[in-house]
């Protein structure tokens, strides 16, 4: 992506990679305890403490980063016009999913925290397939740059060019 530093997209993946490992991690725990699921597994309560604090710490990177795309990235996206409907459901999708994480810890009716738990589980698992699909369309579109930049295609735009000036030449001249 140009315009940020180098490294920048590798940290972006990992961040939202790390997030999506911890969050599943922490599936388990939130079924049994929030919606009282028997489940087959679930970390102890201090490997759960522990990678809910790992989440936490990768959410947080995450809000950072998201504050770097909108400078550059999003402003880009606005302003061409491409990707503009996977770009805005990333968006309020995270901003959903922030809004949802102070919700389970800060909301304080039981039944209110209960459902932020399951729409922030919803939208965690939504989220990586819309960022695929919005991931998609710009391969889709450097790889159509990539073809119309090549050099057969250069040359079959100048040739066609060439042809093009050649019979326009005679078009408008009135001394014949």
């Amino acid at each position: 992506m140009n315009g940020y530093p180098r490294g920048f997209l590798s940290v972006l993946w990992f961040l939202l990679a790390a997030l999506f490992v911890t969050g599943l991690l922490l599936v388990p725990s939130m079924l049994a305890t929030r919606l009282e699921w028997e489940v087959a597994w679930r970390p102890s309560s201090d490997a759960r403490l522990w990678t809910a604090a790992t989440h936490g710490f990768f959410a947080y990177g995450i809000v950072f980063v998201l504050g770097a795309l909108a400078t550059l990235h999003m402003r880009a996206g606005f302003r061409s016009r491409r990707n503009m409907m996977t770009g805005l459901m990333l968006l309020s999708g995270f901003l959903a999913l922030m809004l949802t994480a102070l919700g389970i810890y800060y909301l304080g009716d039981q039944a209110l925290s209960v459902w932020a738990s399951v729409i922030h589980l919803g939208l965690g698992l939504l989220v990586p397939v819309t960022l695929g699909v919005h991931a998609i369309g710009m391969w889709r579109r450097l790889r159509r740059r990539a073809r119309n930049d090549s050099p057969s295609s250069d040359m079959q735009a100048t040739a066609t060019m060439r042809t093009a000036s050649t019979s326009m030449r005679g078009v408008g001249n009135t001394s014949s």
